[in-house]
């Protein structure tokens, strides 16, 4: 049985975007994001995902750190019908390979690599970076942090329109 669209994640983040724009959805190190930053974060990268050419029930693998970035791609992949699948942080070489390869993922998310060290996704897995195209040979080395929520408008001044919602899962 499905849950219907609102009793989603997405759907508790759009409803909260919507009734509660400026209220605290999320704080994470020096970032705050309201709810309407957050589902604006969430619509642009699930947006980014389609774009590379995923489809609804293709698997992304998150190889990183908790953090407000790690959540916006947890959500976007949920928006855009695409299934998470989280990955330990801690793996490397064919431990990691093994799982990204076994887990059927088509693209990595994933934070870059600590100095003096060196992760590289299976030939299999096309990794997503903020400044390289996705490629079959792609190093795993997305990013660390979410794109920085802009300055919060003061209480007078009109906030811009979000982006158009990226298309549901069927």
């Amino acid at each position: 049985m499905t849950a219907p669209r609102g009793n989603t994640v997405d759907g508790v983040l759009r409803r909260s975007a919507r009734r509660t724009p400026r209220a605290t959805a999320l704080r994470y190190a020096d970032r705050v994001w309201s709810y309407a930053e957050l589902d604006e974060a969430v619509s642009a990268a699930a947006h980014v995902l389609v774009a590379r050419g995923l489809a609804p029930g293709d698997r992304v693998a998150a190889y990183g750190h908790n953090s407000d970035a790690y959540l916006i791609g947890f959500l976007a992949c949920s928006r855009a019908g695409l299934i998470h699948v989280p990955v330990n942080q801690n793996l490397t070489g064919a431990g990691l390979g093994h799982i990204l390869t076994s887990s059927g993922s088509s693209l990595v998310l994933a934070d870059p690599p600590s100095p003096g060290t060196s992760r590289t996704a299976p030939t299999s897995c096309r990794c997503a970076t903020p400044k390289t195209p996705c490629s079959p040979s792609s190093p795993t080395r997305p990013p660390t942090t979410a794109p920085s929520p802009r300055p919060r408008p003061p209480p007078s001044s009109s906030t811009p329109p979000a982006p158009p919602p990226c298309p549901r899962a069927p």
